[in-house]
């Protein structure tokens, strides 16, 4: 019997599930419909009528036809970026729930997802991510949603140590006594880590950093004062509808030089690429500022530092990205490795990577050869009619800055 548990990468803004593949027994990514990740918001009236992910988002776009009361009356019970309030696990009077409850609604949701399209059965399992600089408060209710939600067997996991299991998976062995810088922007916040793959085989994390609440809502936030400051009319407090326009049109800045944004009276703002950079370059220093630490901290200490991994979604704006390249420029460290849509998956597939197994990671010439003869193994079993339920993948990719996703190796050498 294979592992029933889910791995759940709970994001500010988006959030990925994982499991174990039975055949595999690899880490997999659970999509749903033809989506791997889940934009975190639901609405939830706090009886029976609920509905999470990208559903939420078509309904808030929908609410622009509605007249202004029966807009109100929907928009009034959907909650966004719901994560970030277990820090206070403050009450929503409007349905009478407190975060921690509509977090486990949520989570609860997603059981249902996998054990229906996926598991076929109930499951009891999970091991969830959080952020490196999550309070101790915020931690102890997010596993107290995950068990009002139905798990029983709960497990946590730091998302720079997902971000590496995830990594380590992905693109192979890490030397011993050599190190991982993480530097990952989120839709909420910061994190910051450098991890060391001590003599044990074990990653530990001997510097930890970030900033609590700094990530792409803020980002949202400047881009709309920066609206604002063009508009001809005051703008009142930003809405969810409005939110979600202004992150589109963040959006659409990373891929282009300029995006526009229509007010209600019939205005058109127009913002450029180099405008939005202006806005939030202090908060860009700010996170190269506390990297900068890191790697003198690091290079003090004269340890190894062989990879930086850039995770987070807010990570891939354009100025982030300069930034990142020429502070590793500058210090002499290696090419930044970004990831697109395995960005998101890296920390989800971390949380279910097997730690012992990790810790009895092969070298990756050593994993080579050795895979070369379960090849060998492999035909010649076949060869005898014996059928094998395994199939062999390459390991010869060298680690390289990824701008698209990679493949999902076969790891069979680390979680036999």
């Amino acid at each position: 019997m294979y592992m029933l548990k889910l791995g759940l990468d709970f994001g500010t803004s988006n959030l990925v599930m994982s499991r174990i593949d039975p055949k595999t027994r690899e880490p997999k990514i659970i999509p749903v419909g033809e989506f791997s990740t889940i934009p975190s918001i639901i609405y939830w009236n706090g009886k029976d009528e609920c509905q999470i992910g990208r559903p939420v988002w078509e309904l808030i776009r929908s609410t622009s036809a509605m007249p202004d009361q029966e807009k109100r009356e929907v928009i009034k019970y959907i909650f966004p970026n719901i994560k970030e309030y277990l820090h206070e696990n403050i009450k929503f009077q409007v349905i009478g729930k407190t975060a921690v409850e509509i977090c486990a609604k949520m989570i609860a949701e997603l059981k249902t997802i996998a054990e229906k399209g996926i598991f076929h059965q109930k499951i009891s399992s999970i091991c969830i991510t959080y952020p490196a600089a999550f309070s101790e408060t915020a931690i102890s209710n997010l596993l107290k949603a995950a068990e009002l939600a139905g798990f029983t067997d709960i497990e946590k996991r730091t998302e720079p140590l997902a971000d590496i299991l995830g990594y380590s998976m992905l693109e192979g062995y890490v030397d011993l006594g050599n190190g991982i810088l993480v530097y990952d922007l989120g839709g909420g916040t910061f994190d910051l880590a450098f991890a060391r793959r001590d003599r044990d085989g074990a990653f530990h994390f001997p510097i930890q950093g970030g900033i609590p609440k700094l990530g792409g809502d803020v980002f949202d936030n400047k881009l709309y004062e920066l609206i604002c400051s063009k508009a001809d009319q005051k703008m009142e407090r930003i809405s969810i509808r409005e939110r979600m326009q202004i992150r589109d049109m963040k959006h659409f800045l990373t891929e282009n030089n300029s995006a526009s944004y229509h007010l209600p009276n019939g205005q058109c703002i127009s913002v450029t690429r180099a405008e939005f950079e202006e806005v939030i370059k202090p908060l860009v220093d700010q996170t190269i500022e506390k990297t900068k630490n890191i790697v003198k901290e690091v290079k003090d200490k004269k340890w190894t530092l062989s990879a930086c991994l850039v995770v987070g979604g807010t990570s891939q704006i354009p100025l982030v990205r300069r930034a990142l390249k020429e502070l590793c420029r500058k210090e002499g460290l290696p090419k930044p490795l970004w990831q697109n849509e395995a960005t998101f998956q890296a920390a989800s597939l971390g949380a279910l990577v097997d730690l012992n197994a990790i810790e009895k990671q092969k070298p990756k010439d050593e994993a080579k050869d050795e895979a070369k003869d379960e090849v060998k193994d492999e035909a010649k079993e076949k060869s005898e009619g014996i059928t094998i339920g395994y199939e062999s993948d390459s390991l010869d990719d060298d680690l390289i800055e990824i701008d698209c996703p990679p493949p999902q190796k076969t790891i069979r050498h680390i979680l036999r």
